[in-house]
């Protein structure tokens, strides 16, 4: 069973991985994060992208970005599918957020969609997997613009992730996705009064649609 865990930065992804990863020790898991900064040869070429090294983002070609992290992942998932038996991968993002991230780029709509379509042709070419179910988190974004700045004064943050209006078309560019692909199944990360959700709590919805998976199958 593949999971894939997707949403904007500062949502809370690589917790709820951990966070799976302990609980369902019973079974063979293997979690893996994407992009792989120290992957050879596209990780590490990503991260001089993420870090501005090779332009800003909007000097950058959106299909040379998605081809890049595309190959990422290609080389990876070869890697897993080929080596590893586990019961259980779960994907700290995948190519649905290279879709969304991409995609928000470009600002005409019908060449948004012609990107999206190319997009998804090149997951078919390298043979990516689709995920069974993928876990959209969200949080309003005056959350996840607190978290980030927390996260500022700890660790490197990237292009990405300190320009928050981007981080809004990112969002807008997911709720496209969930409409596009059936396996997406939104998870509120906030309450009704707009603060945080106990990690745990949320962590009990994702396990309780992981167990409904498995045992449909």
């Amino acid at each position: 069973m593949i999971v894939a865990l997707e949403g904007i930065d500062g949502v809370g992804k690589s917790l709820q991985t951990r966070l799976l990863q302990e609980r369902l020790q019973d079974m063979q898991i293997r979690s893996v994060h994407f992009p792989q900064h120290h992957h050879d040869p596209f990780g590490k070429l990503i991260s001089r992208f993420l870090a501005g090294e090779l332009g800003n983002k909007q000097q950058v070609d959106p299909y040379f970005t998605a081809l890049l992290f595309a190959c990422d992942q290609f080389a990876l998932m070869q890697e897993v599918l080929q080596e590893d038996a586990s019961d259980l991968l779960i994907l700290d993002r995948y190519y649905y957020s290279n879709m969304a991230y991409q995609a928000a780029q470009i600002s005409n709509i019908i060449d948004r969609e012609e990107f999206r379509q190319w997009l998804e042709q090149v997951v078919i070419t390298f043979h990516l997997p689709p995920a069974d179910v993928v876990f959209y988190l969200e949080i309003p974004e005056s959350l996840a613009l607190k978290n980030m700045k927390e996260r500022m004064h700890v660790a490197a943050v990237d292009h990405y992730e300190v320009d928050r209006t981007f981080q809004q078309r990112v969002k807008e560019e997911y709720q496209v996705l969930q409409k596009r692909y059936s396996q997406f199944i939104p998870i509120s990360c906030a309450s009704a009064s707009g603060v945080w959700r106990d990690s745990s709590d949320v962590h009990e919805e994702i396990v309780q649609h992981i167990m409904e998976y498995r045992q449909r199958e």
